[in-house]
């Protein structure tokens, strides 16, 4: 019995690693400051637990996924970069964002989730994201959110959400969005200004 349990425990330690990554590792490109970085053909299926690397990794506060293909939003992705601003996860096909997935992203004022696969936002699915100021779900396949999807996001202040197929709303959404403007033939250079004003 112990030998069985002691080959399992060396089973699992060569799968997870030390690093708690399963499956692949995927290393960072340098934009052209060393602040920003981008990860390119990044494929996660399911809820796979990817290793992603940089060098200076707690200095890094843009993040640019590029033609890549994630099921979710990576949990483990804001404990390597703990300083996270932005995060551009625009076209990766994200079908999903668990209620775990921004657990961390403590520092994190821009979400863009632009043109992937969302269909519904469940409950808490921002928690840990409470720095939240812009968030892009635009062109989504949204048709439902719970009323608690937002709870977390009283920082909020801009919310794009065109192009989705939504019907119906709890009028108890936005309720915890005190904060968010509304805006109306805006463009985001315009409404970015703003914000700084």
């Amino acid at each position: 019995m112990q030998r069985k349990c002691v080959i399992h425990l060396i089973l699992l330690w060569f799968i997870v690693g030390t690093n708690g990554c399963v499956a692949e590792e995927y290393h960072c490109n340098v934009e052209y400051y060393s602040h920003v970085v981008s990860f390119s053909n990044v494929v996660v299926e399911g809820s796979a637990m990817p290793c992603f690397s940089c060098s200076n990794s707690d200095n890094i506060a843009d993040l640019i996924f590029k033609m890549s293909l994630l099921e979710e939003v990576p949990k483990q992705l804001f404990a390597t970069f703990p300083n996270l601003v932005v995060a551009n996860f625009t076209r990766s096909g994200i079908k999903r964002i668990n209620r775990y997935s921004l657990n961390r992203a403590v520092h994190l004022k821009n979400l863009y989730l632009k043109s992937n696969e969302l269909q519904e936002l469940n409950a808490d699915c921002f928690y840990g994201a409470a720095a939240l100021l812009d968030l892009d779900l635009s062109f989504n396949n949204i048709s439902s959110i719970d009323r608690m999807a937002f709870n977390t996001l009283s920082k909020l202040l801009v919310l794009w959400m065109s192009g989705n197929k939504l019907r119906s709303l709890d009028s108890r959404v936005f309720e915890p969005l005190q904060s968010i403007l509304l805006f109306k033939h805006f463009t985001r250079k315009t409404i970015e200004y703003r914000m700084l004003q």
